[in-house]
């Protein structure tokens, strides 16, 4: 027999909402990440570890921009199992690297 577990509305939302922000924390990382970048980016153009640095970026940005997608991912889970997505906030959104 298969158990049936219910849950508040109210709790689905509030875990909704902590992703939401742990999202927005990964958006404001990736952008610091992309001003330091551009930042040292700048100072070691013409040196032979500036390609290597382009490497790690791009990494990085890529790992980071795939959590941040998580994230909303999980976000809208929460809120649509909530009856929080009367607007269509989550429905259509894709995950993608943040730039």
């Amino acid at each position: 027999m298969a158990e049936t577990r219910r849950f508040s509305p109210a709790h689905l939302r509030e875990t909704g909402k902590s992703a939401d922000d742990l999202g927005d924390y990964v958006q404001k990382a990736l952008k610091r990440l992309e001003d330091a970048h551009q930042g040292v980016q700048g100072g070691a153009d013409g040196f032979a570890f500036a390609s290597g640095l382009t490497k790690v970026f791009n990494s990085w940005n890529h790992r980071l921009g795939a959590l941040h997608g998580e994230w909303w991912s999980i976000a809208a889970t929460f809120h649509t199992n909530a009856g929080n997505d009367q607007h269509g906030w989550y429905s259509g959104w894709r995950g993608r690297p943040f730039r």
